[in-house]
Parts: structure tokens; C-alpha cells; sequence
């Protein structure tokens, strides 16, 4: 039996729009807090993943902390809305933050170089002192960084992904830009419609599965409310048949536990356990409480031992996929289920590349490349074709 599972940003997906929509939320927050210029490049945004932070609503509120930080040292009284519009605002001299100097510092704050967006809260209010209503603001922007009401950051990004017409139906918002979604518009596959095909061929044969384990917003389960930008993912991937387990349900089910946020997501072996069970067939809520009772309580049912000497090759940009697999494995392995697990590392970023090595990944430029290493002696396919 193998199994493959892949993350899609990066890997199935070149994420033009969640970068992009980045570059542009943190380049509008510094224009209205007065700054010429702030331009964020591709290579930064490769060096926040690097380290840990993938997920870009964290990554922008860091930047509008720095930023405001950095601010306050000409007025510090001011602040932003957290909504749109934003104010005009003349212009200063001050130079942006180095905003890679603090996340390099933010990685050095958590041994498993997985840090959070608490990390950065603590390491931003420990470098240097703050009024309590700096304080206030500073923690207002961490806290809410995931909230459509509470953070402009978020607010922003999810109308430049979504576009207006989703946002819309989606939040049930007016929106302050006029937009398609770039995500509809801007995300490229990383295969083309032969190696989409040669893909689906193979998971067709016998004994041949797949799954994507991702922290995109996604469908949820019972009333959580998400959106659907995996799901927009994957159709545009060619991949509609494939699985999902994403940022929707495993929020859900973190709800019902009663466990802190993103406990359940990457680097969680939760996630990479659920895409498991989910890849042989099995719904996503049933496959994430069999994973939860496993993790949280030794409870290993019989669907468990079908895994026993399965192959699973994980397809991942990032290290938080990467030690979700080597953590599920060991449950397993506690309980006598073997897997032999292949770490598949997709990056031409060479910080990006570094850590996947270091996490015991095999590191190829895109995943055309990396699955000829899968794909090939099985379905005999030449590497020429793939």
C-alpha cells in the first residue's frame, strides 16, 4: 500500500495570491502609517516560512506590530483602525523595520523552531518597553489576527484572496476593494494537465492513495464557519477527487475538545493521522476522531492496523508538515503500526530548502521533480513524460 500526501501551498499550488495579498496588506499598513515605501520581497516572505510562521494572517500581523512599533517612535500615540478605510497620512523619513532580523529572532524562541504568534507577542513586548496603551494596541493586533471583525490586516487580506463577490457571500461584508480573488486568479499548479493526469492515473491502480493535509481555510465541519479556499485549491489543481483535510474541520474539532487554537494543525500528528485515514477512504470527521481518541487518549481502533507497512511519502514546503508525519509515525510505531515514511522537501528557496533538509527531507526544486521519484518505477511512466 503507499499513500501520498501532499500540502498544497508551495507544493501543489506556486501561492501567488496568499503572497501577494500579503506584500500588498503589509505595503497599505505602511503607506497609512506614513512610511514611503514598505515592499515586502519574495525572498522575505520564503524566509518567515522558513522559520516557521507559514500561515500569512500571522505573518502580517507581525509585520503591522512592527510597523506601528517602528511608527511610535516619531508619534507614539498612533494606531490604525481595525477596519477599513484606512486614513491618508503624510509622509516620514523612517525606514521600514527589519522585519527578517525579528522573525530570525522569533525562530530562536522555540527549540522545535515552530514559533507562534504568542512568541512573537512576548519577544515584540520583551525588546524594548511600551505605555500600557502600546501595550493594549500591540496586544489587540496579535490576539485578533484571525478575526474578520478585529484585525484590518485579516480583514484586508481575505477580501484581495476572496474577491468581492465571495467575501461578500462569505462574510456577509461590504467590501472596501473592488476585486476577482486571487486566488482564482493568481495561484498557478505546480503540474500541468498531462502530469495532473499521470497523477490521477496513479492513484487509480490498486493498492494507490493520496490526501491533502492543509492549513488553508477550508469546509468545516458542524458549525464552525470557514471558507473554502482549499476546496478553491484543488479544483483549480485538477485534484477534485482527492481528500482535504484542512484548516475548517480540524478547527472544528479543536472546538469541540476544548483545545487551544491550531492545536490539531501541523506540526499536531493529528493532521497528518487524519489525511491518513482519509486517504483509505474514510470521512474527515470520523478520521479526526479516531485520530484526536488516538493522540489524546491510546485509544487505537481497528482501522488502525491497515497502515501496518504502508509506504507514505509526504510532499511538503515547510517543516510543520514534515513533523507532523515523524510524529504520527511514532504513535503508530508505539502501538506496532509500521510506515515507512519518505519526507519529500519542494522549494527552489534555498532558506526554505535548508530547513527541509535539516528536518530529514530529500529536497527537489518542484514537485514534477519529486515525484518522478514516486511515480515512476511503479507506473512505469519515463521521467521524460512526467
Amino acid at each position: 500500500m503507499e499513500i501520498l500526501l501532499f500540502d498544497m501551498d508551495g507544493v501543489l499550488l506556486e501561492a501567488r495570491a496568499y503572497h501577494q495579498a500579503l506584500r500588498e496588506v503589509v505595503e497599505r499598513i505602511g503607506r497609512a502609517l506614513g512610511f514611503r515605501q514598505v515592499d515586502l520581497t519574495q525572498e522575505d516572505i520564503h524566509f518567515f516560512e522558513s522559520v516557521g510562521v507559514t500561515s500569512e494572517w500571522d505573518s502580517s500581523a507581525i509585520c503591522h506590530a512592527l510597523l506601528l512599533e517602528r511608527v511610535w517612535e516619531l508619534d507614539p500615540e498612533r494606531k490604525l483602525p481595525t477596519q477599513p478605510p484606512l486614513p491618508e497620512v503624510e509622509t516620514h523619513d523612517l525606514s521600514p523595520p527589519d522585519f527578517r532580523s525579528f522573525f530570525r529572532s522569533l525562530a530562536g524562541t522555540k527549540s522545535e523552531a515552530v514559533p507562534s504568534l504568542a512568541d512573537a507577542e512576548r519577544l515584540l513586548l520583551q525588546q524594548r518597553d511600551h505605555s500600557p496603551t502600546q501595550v493594549e494596541t500591540l496586544q489587540g493586533i496579535f490576539h485578533n489576527a484571525r478575526r474578520i471583525e478585529g484585525s484590518l490586516a485579516h480583514r484586508m487580506f481575505q477580501e484581495l484572496i476572496l474577491g468581492s463577490q465571495s467575501f461578500r457571500a462569505q462574510y456577509g461584508l461590504e467590501v472596501s476593494t473592488t476585486s476577482k480573488g486571487y486566488l482564482l486568479t493568481l495561484d498557478v499548479p505546480a503540474l500541468d494537465e498531462r502530469q495532473t493526469r499521470q497523477l490521477n492515473e496513479w492513484i487509480a491502480e490498486g493498492n494507490h492513495y493520496a490526501a491533502v493535509f492543509t492549513n488553508r481555510p477550508s469546509k468545516p465541519s458542524g458549525d464552525f464557519f470557514d471558507t473554502p479556499e482549499a476546496e478553491l485549491g484543488l479544483k483549480l489543481v485538477g485534484l477534485e477527487s482527492v481528500p482535504i483535510v484542512g484548516h475548517g474541520s480540524l478547527a472544528w474539532m479543536t472546538q469541540e475538545r476544548g483545545l487551544p487554537m491550531d492545536a490539531l494543525l501541523k506540526p499536531s500528528p493529528v493532521h497528518a493521522l487524519a489525511a491518513l485515514r482519509c486517504a483509505l477512504g474514510e470521512s474527515v470527521d470520523s478520521a479526526l476522531q479516531s485520530s484526536v481518541s488516538l493522540v489524546f487518549a491510546g485509544v487505537v481502533e481497528a482501522g488502525w492496523a491497515v497502515l501496518d507497512g504502508a509506504l507514505v511519502t509526504v510532499f511538503e514546503d515547510t517543516v510543520k508538515g514534515l513533523q507532523s508525519a515523524h510524529a504520527a509515525r511514532e504513535i503508530l510505531s508505539r502501538y506496532g503500526i509500521g510506515i515507512d515514511l519518505r519526507l519529500r522537501g519542494v522549494s527552489p528557496n534555498e532558506d526554505k530548502a535548508y530547513s527541509l533538509r535539516a528536518a530529514g527531507a530529500r529536497v527537489y526544486a518542484d514537485l514534477p521533480a519529486a515525484l518522478r521519484s514516486i511515480i515512476v518505477p511503479e507506473s512505469g511512466v519515463s521521467e521524460d513524460h512526467l
